[in-house]
């Protein structure tokens, strides 16, 4: 019986590491400020295609949507882009913010507009009149909020464009409920935080950039409201020698999860091994 216990033990513990590695597959944490945020992937685009009809340039490139335009002759203006992961059934449930990953390297600050293709809706754009707050997350953990566009429908192409500046290279933040249909700018096309993409697009454009070159790498839902901004403490320096035996380390705490389930699976095993050899040499029941 007791060699029983100690195997169902080992498969109880060793499913439960499964089950944290897989969980936290598609969530990853991102500095703001001194605060971590857990957001959910939910477009890779790496199986993604693009229509080439339409104004500049955008390809898929080992999963990045790429877009490009000189100023002087086009926007860059894409629909119909398509998203396997995205288009899910539950895939955008409780997404309070939707979340790209991006990368500006036009040569100045660009207009940026999110158009994607929603059922009884055909494509809908960030909306520019209902006061509400983006947010611009740097690598570094840096926020910028965005609460006005940069841009209104009469100086980008009849739809409003959030600033994105050069050399950006982050997240950025949008309420799912910034989405309105064309013309319609005061009333979001959902208010269950609860959105349903059929496919995506984008609008780049703007004043000061002559070359426009935007990088979508990933798109992430966030379900919680926006945590209070603090910057993260300033580090202190300590001009002393530090002895050896007073640093500490701190192993990642994925890895640090993934290697206590293994140890301890392991040495549970080891002891069910040895119990039951106790038992086999003194012909024990």
């Amino acid at each position: 019986m007791k060699k029983v216990l100690l195997v169902v033990t080992v498969l109880a513990m060793l499913v439960s590491a499964f089950a944290i590695c897989a969980g936290a597959e598609d969530t990853i944490g991102i500095d703001y400020g001194d605060k971590q945020l857990q957001i959910k992937l939910v477009e890779t685009f790496d199986g993604s295609t693009v229509s080439p009809s339409q104004h500049g340039e955008c390809e898929i490139v080992d999963g990045d949507v790429i877009m490009t335009a000189e100023r002087a002759m086009s926007c860059v203006d894409r629909y119909g882009i398509t998203t396997d992961m995205l288009t899910a059934a539950g895939t955008l449930n409780g997404a309070k913010y939707l979340v790209f990953s991006m990368t500006n390297e036009s040569d100045g600050d660009i207009w940026f507009c999110f158009q994607p293709q929603v059922p009884d809706h055909g494509n809908v754009y960030m909306g520019g009149e209902m006061g509400l707050n983006l947010y611009l997350v740097g690598k570094d953990g840096t926020v910028t909020v965005i609460n006005a566009p940069a841009a209104d429908p009469s100086m980008n192409n009849a739809r409003y464009g959030y600033g994105i500046p050069e050399g950006f290279d982050g997240y950025l933040f949008m309420p799912s409920a910034i989405l309105c249909d064309l013309n319609n700018w005061t009333t979001s096309v959902f208010t269950n935080d609860d959105p349903t993409f059929l496919s995506v697009g984008f609008n780049v454009y703007g004043n000061q950039a002559d070359h426009f070159r935007l990088i979508i790498h990933d798109m992430y839902i966030y379900t919680q409201d926006m945590p209070e901004y603090a910057p993260k403490p300033a580090e202190t320096t300590n001009d002393d020698p530090v002895e050896p035996a007073t640093q500490e380390t701190h192993p990642q705490t994925g890895d640090m999860t993934v290697s206590m389930f293994a140890v301890i699976a392991i040495l549970t095993l080891g002891a069910a091994v040895v119990v039951t050899k106790k038992k086999i040499s003194g012909f024990e029941n």
